[in-house]
């Protein structure tokens, strides 16, 4: 008999070529490889679908939007902090950029400050630029 586990209702990996005895919870059995074609064919519905690729962060947004996605998820407090902490003549660059620009790119120098200086993780900041491509 021929063994797989299971992956939500669909064989998945090849445990054994020849097992012999009771089928474990999470496992399938067939007594062929024609078989066990023959049982995908008869439940198309269970066979998994390929998962969509993950969005594509983008290089660069309008700083409007950036900013507008800060504000609704509360940070407006924190970034202005965050900026006050840096020494000058670094801190007054940064507030004119961050007050002036049209846009950022998601690995600039001030992003990547500003990430560490709020403990945000590459994830969070992904999402907050690929939020702030949707606007």
């Amino acid at each position: 008999m021929i063994l797989l586990l299971q992956k939500n209702g669909w064989p998945d990996r090849l445990v054994s070529e020849s097992y012999e005895g009771p089928v474990p919870d999470g496992h399938i059995a067939f007594d062929s490889f024609a078989a066990m074609d023959e049982w995908k064919a008869a439940h198309p519905e269970l066979m998994p679908q390929p998962s969509a690729p993950p969005e594509p962060v983008p290089d660069e947004v309008p700083m409007w939007a950036l900013k507008e996605v800060c504000l609704l998820a509360g940070h407006a407090h924190a970034i202005d902090v965050a900026l006050g902490m840096l020494p000058e003549p670094q801190q007054a660059i940064a507030r004119n950029r961050w007050d002036n620009k049209d846009t950022i790119s998601r690995g600039s120098p001030h992003i990547v400050a500003m990430q560490q200086l709020l403990s945000w993780d590459n994830a969070y900041v992904d999402g907050l630029f690929k939020s702030a491509s949707k606007l």
